[in-house]
């Protein structure tokens, strides 16, 4: 099975692998990282091919580097590991020559609303600094919104398929663990009242009740519910 992580969001493609390598864990790993070392990389492989193999093979930045083509990925035996952890986003063109049954995982840089979303915790400090960062961004609550609503769905412990049907968005798994993760640092009392504290903020702007600016209004929910730390 080969599995292709790339994109310039680095901190998160490393997670993702570490992710993938827990389900490997009786497996030897095995890492390569310079262009000499892509002979005996190919030996490997052709031997697991053949004979089968317990060993992992990750790649960095094998393929933007060109240390491999993708016409010697063909024909590997689908027991074969191989991850290709790229640092930088690939042309479409090259992920179009991978094998089809190859897993593409795109972690593109991030914005600076998306970092907010992501430092969320029961850490007030953490959390408001972020917030800060923002800027006058407009998207604030509605990016708020949905991260609140996927981490209480996951909560109630709805599936994947129902998260996607309820929200009308695809989630990538390693999104999915990300959120799951996050979520696990709440009670559900906490994300219940973020969350309706949020559509509730968002009426205010919509109907022009308030003249506060929608990041103040924010401060205050997040000051509410989260312990400082």
């Amino acid at each position: 099975m080969i599995t292709v992580l790339h994109g310039e969001d680095v901190a998160s493609s490393d997670k993702r692998l570490k992710i993938i390598l827990k389900n490997y864990s009786q497996r030897t790993k095995l890492w390569f990282q310079q262009k000499s070392d892509s002979i005996n990389l190919i030996e490997q492989i052709n031997q697991s091919t053949l004979f089968g193999g317990e060993n992992v093979y990750i790649c960095q930045n094998y393929l933007s580097q060109k240390f491999l083509t993708p016409k010697q990925l063909t024909g590997i035996n689908h027991e074969t590991v191989i991850i290709f952890w790229e640092q930088k986003s690939l042309k479409k063109t090259d992920i179009l020559k991978l094998p089809k049954d190859a897993k593409i995982e795109l972690f593109k840089e991030k914005q600076i609303i998306f970092l907010f979303l992501d430092s969320i915790s029961p850490n007030l400090t953490k959390t408001l600094t972020f917030l800060g960062k923002t800027g006058d961004e407009d998207n604030v609550v509605w990016n708020l919104t949905q991260r609140f609503l996927i981490m209480l769905l996951l909560k109630l412990e709805f599936s994947k398929s129902q998260i996607e049907n309820f929200t009308q968005k695809k989630l990538q798994d390693w999104q999915l663990d990300k959120i799951s993760y996050q979520a696990s640092l709440f009670n559900k009392e906490t994300l219940s009242g973020i969350f309706f504290g949020i559509l509730k903020i968002d009426f205010l702007m919509k109907s022009g009740k308030t003249d506060l600016p929608a990041k103040n209004l924010i401060e205050m929910l997040f000051i509410k519910h989260l312990r400082s730390s």
